[in-house]
């Protein structure tokens, strides 16, 4: 069975008149420690295996 993966990046200079999604105002340095810290997690979940033994078939990144 494979699953499908959708990271929410909360951080946009403006908001999309379509967009119902948490959001913050970009600030640079809370973007970089938000991008760092979701790639540590990557990293960890990426070493553990962690999608429970079934395939990642699609990666949705947005925000």
């Amino acid at each position: 069975m494979s699953v499908g993966l959708y990271i929410h990046v909360p951080f946009c200079r403006t908001r999309c008149h379509f967009c119902a999604f948490y959001l913050r105002i970009h600030r640079e340095d809370r973007a970089q420690a938000f991008v760092e810290s979701l790639l540590c997690e990557m990293r960890l979940h990426a070493l553990r295996n962690s999608v429970g033994g079934r395939r990642l078939d699609t990666l949705y990144v947005g925000g």
